[in-house]
């Protein structure tokens, strides 16, 4: 089925984006957001994953869906306005903090799946019941278990369980340390977080390293100056294609993960011919796309689709209190630089086609660089109008 979405303004546009803008201590953070990102229920946790902060340096968030939101950051706040801090520095002597969190997950038990002489059986009365002779047909010798022929009998009389051969427990540690603290001056407040998680399918997992630093100093009782820069390595193992598990329900289960040779010994090689009863490895190279059956192991372990990324935020504030606790100006400027690069390789052992064709040792690598540039001036003027009202006004400038 379709993945669920969550809007928090609801969905303002057919076409237009419908995302929420998100800011990140108070500036504006680029993210693509997953369509079945939950924002009713995400907590810190969540949303350290989806912006890639560590979520112990997530101080508090808030959602912001009213006219207000609009006010401050205009149409780009028609979906409504996410609104994240991180921890900053606090008067005091150095407070050094280091936690760790680890867990394991399990898939759920799967359907139950024929056994290979089952599997056999069955398409055996499948050619009989459809009147066809299948001693004589192309591909009976991968059901006919003959000993005679050691390399088809060792190849074509297992029973592989695909779904179990491509599963394993998978495994998370998160760890975290922070240094923080301060004078009447200076606070400061740096953190290192390492992030490593081991999916439930072979060949998937995800490594994070990020770093961040905030530094507050107060110059006069009516200057003050803030200094942020984040940094964040990721490195994302996927398969190279979604379909792997789809092809594990579906792969004839008669068929050996590893090949035999001509003399019924098993050798290191996945077992991966070019064609089998039913069928073989399709590639698309219009739109990239997998069709067709494959070896589940020999896919998700030889083949590669590793994403690489790097990030760096480096970020500018000052506060002048132009007239104490009535005219006050914040000014902000913020550089977002990112490198994204992504290598993908498929190898014949994972396909099983013949070298002579294109997409035999399929390679690819591509690098995305982008710098973009923020900044937000703000006027606010608050004055007093006695105990029982309250008046602010603002002037807002951003680009």
């Amino acid at each position: 089925g379709a993945p669920m979405q969550i809007r928090i303004r609801g969905t303002s546009s057919i076409n237009g984006a419908v995302d929420p803008l998100i800011v990140v201590d108070g500036m504006p953070y680029d993210i693509t957001i997953p369509s079945d990102f939950n924002f009713a229920t995400s907590d810190e946790n969540n949303y350290g994953q989806l912006l890639n902060i560590a979520p112990s340096d997530i101080k508090d968030i808030s959602v912001l869906k009213d006219a207000a939101a609009t006010a401050v950051w205009g149409s780009r706040a028609a979906n409504g306005v996410l609104v994240i801090n991180t921890k900053r520095g606090v008067l005091g002597p150095p407070n050094i903090s280091y936690n760790f969190k680890g867990s394991y997950s399990k898939q759920p038990s799967a359907i139950p799946m024929l056994t290979g002489n089952q599997y056999s059986s069955l398409i055996s009365e499948e050619f009989y019941n459809a009147g066809r002779q299948f001693a004589t047909s192309d591909f009976a010798k991968q059901f006919q278990y003959d000993r005679n022929d050691p390399y088809n009998y060792y190849n074509y009389s297992n029973n592989t369980n695909w779904l179990e051969s491509i599963t394993r427990i998978g495994y998370l540690q998160d760890h975290n340390l922070s240094i923080s603290g301060g004078g009447e001056k200076a606070k400061y407040r740096a953190s290192v977080n390492y992030f490593n998680q081991n999916g439930t399918t072979v060949g998937t997992s995800l490594g994070r390293l990020s770093a961040r630093v905030n530094l507050d100093y107060t110059v006069s009782t009516k200057i003050r100056f803030s200094a942020d820069i984040a940094y964040t390595h990721i490195d994302n193992e996927n398969l190279y294609t979604n379909g792997v598990r789809d092809v594990a329900y579906t792969k004839m289960p008669n068929q050996a993960v590893y090949e035999y040779d001509e003399y019924g010994n098993l050798t290191t090689n996945y077992f991966s011919p070019a064609n089998t009863a039913q069928g073989g490895f399709g590639y698309n190279f219009t739109n990239s796309r997998i069709s067709g059956t494959y070896n589940p192991l020999a896919m998700a372990m030889a083949a590669s689709n590793q994403q690489l990324g790097e990030r760096v935020i480096p970020k500018f504030s000052l506060q002048y209190q132009i007239i104490p606790d009535k005219l006050r100006l914040n000014a902000n400027f913020q550089a977002d630089i990112n490198n994204t690069k992504v290598k993908t390789f498929l190898p014949q052992i994972a396909t099983g086609r013949p070298f002579s064709e294109p997409v035999v040792n399929y390679a690819g690598d591509s690098d995305g660089d982008s710098f973009t540039m923020a900044t937000n001036i703000t006027l606010a003027y608050t004055p007093t109008l006695g105990k029982n009202h309250d008046l602010i006004t603002f002037a807002r400038f951003d680009s």
